[in-house]
C-alpha cells in the first residue's frame, strides 16, 4: 500500500470463500491497536461468539480452536494472555453486530457518526459489506447496483469521518485463474458479480491461495487496483490459520506484477511492507 490505509479511503479485500477474509479483519485491528489507535467494527455475517474469539485469538496468540472448544482448560499462562487480550480489546475496539432486519448501510453510517462524537476512532472495519442492504432500494432488482450503492456509502462515510476503512468481499473461485506471469498465485480476472464493489472501492486487494500455497500455509495478496498511481504488486506472507494470524517472514516477497508508472525490476534488497 506504499504507506498503509489512507484516511478517507475504502479498501476491499476480494477473494473466494474460506480464503481468510474474516481472519484478516482481526489482524488489521491488531496492528492498529499496536499503534495506539482505536477501531470500530461492524459485523454482518458471523455470530458474536466466533467473531470475538477470532479477535481474542489474534490479540492473545492462543489458537482459535482452543478458545472455541477448550476455553475452560486453558493453562494459567494462556488465561493471563486471554485476560490481557480481552482488556486491550475492550479499551481499543468497539463491536457492533447487525444482522438481517437492521443490516442497512444507513444504520452503519448513523452508528459510526454517533460513536465518533463520544469515542473518536481511527479505523473502521466492515465484516462484511455484501450482507448490507440499503433503504434506497425497496426491492433488490440488481444485486450489483445494491453493492455499488452500499460500497459507495461506505467510502463516503470514511471520507466524511476522515478515517480509513476496509472490509472483505467474496467472488467465486471460478473467477480465479493462474496469473499470466506463471508465478504460483491466482489472479481474480472475472469479478462480474462484484463489479459494483470494485467500481466504488479506492483500493482492491485480491486474496488467494493456490493449491501449493495451502500446503505451505502461504497467502498471496495482489494489489489489483489503487487510486494512488502506484504499480500493482504481489505480497506473499506466511499464515497461521490456527491463530487467526497472518504475519511476515524472512521469506516474504513483494513482486511487481505489471508494468506501471513506477514499476520495473525490483532492486536488490527492495522490500515493501
Amino acid at each position: 500500500m506504499m504507506g498503509g490505509l489512507y484516511p478517507g479511503t475504502w479498501t476491499t479485500f476480494l477473494g473466494p470463500s474460506n480464503v481468510g477474509k474474516s481472519m484478516l479483519m482481526p489482524n488489521l485491528a491488531y496492528h492498529a491497536v499496536q499503534q495506539g489507535k482505536r477501531v470500530f467494527v461492524t459485523v454482518h455475517e458471523d455470530e458474536m461468539l466466533p467473531t470475538k474469539m477470532r479477535y481474542l485469538s489474534r490479540f492473545s496468540g492462543i489458537p482459535f480452536n482452543t478458545l472455541i472448544h477448550g476455553f475452560w482448560d486453558l493453562s494459567i499462562e494462556d488465561q493471563k494472555k486471554f485476560d490481557d487480550a480481552d482488556r486491550l480489546l475492550k479499551e481499543h475496539v468497539v463491536f457492533q453486530f447487525m444482522y438481517t432486519a437492521d443490516a442497512f448501510v444507513e444504520r452503519v453510517a448513523d452508528e459510526a457518526r454517533a460513536l465518533m462524537r463520544v469515542w473518536r476512532f481511527d479505523l473502521y472495519l466492515c465484516d462484511y459489506g455484501q450482507c448490507l442492504q440499503s433503504r434506497a432500494f425497496k426491492s433488490i432488482e440488481s444485486i450489483r447496483l445494491v453493492h455499488e450503492h452500499v460500497y459507495h456509502e461506505l467510502k463516503q462515510l470514511c471520507l466524511e469521518l476522515d478515517i480509513p476503512g476496509a472490509g472483505g468481499a467474496q467472488v467465486n473461485r471460478q473467477g480465479m485463474v493462474m496469473n499470466r506471469t506463471g508465478a504460483d498465485w491466482l489472479r481474480c480476472t472475472d469479478v462480474s458479480e462484484a463489479f459494483g464493489i470494485v467500481k466504488k472501492s479506492n483500493n482492491i486487494i485480491t486474496m488467494n491461495r493456490s493449491a501449493s500455497a495451502v500446503g505451505e500455509n502461504r497467502m498471496v495478496y495482489l494489489l489489483d487496483k489503487v487510486r494512488m498511481g502506484h504499480c500493482p504488486v504481489a505480497v506473499s506472507c506466511i499464515t497461521d490459520y490456527s491463530r487467526c494470524n497472518t504475519h511476515q517472514s524472512t521469506q516474504q516477497q513483494t513482486i511487481p506484477i505489471e508494468k506501471g508508472p513506477d514499476s520495473g525490476a525490483p532492486k536488490e534488497g527492495d522490500q515493501e511492507k
